[in-house]
């Protein structure tokens, strides 16, 4: 299932980490690391550092939390 509201989350929160115009796009790995460490703040999780190269974008790390939610 699709959740709107986590991905408008995630998107305000890499908007406060990188800045407007990396919303919509992938990030560099410098980018991606701070976003990372910024979403298992917020969220309370810790990501893998296994799992990191494959979140590179909104969509991405959304997909990710429901799957971890989806686990519990």
């Amino acid at each position: 299932m699709r959740d709107d509201k986590l991905r408008e989350r995630i998107a305000r929160l890499v908007l406060l980490v990188l800045g407007e115009q990396r919303v919509a796009e992938e990030w560099d790995s410098l980018q991606q690391i701070e976003v990372v460490l910024a979403v298992e703040d917020e969220y309370g999780v810790t990501i893998p550092e296994s799992d990191i190269p494959n979140l590179r974008t909104v969509d991405d790390l959304a997909t990710y939390l429901e799957g971890v939610r989806a686990a519990r």
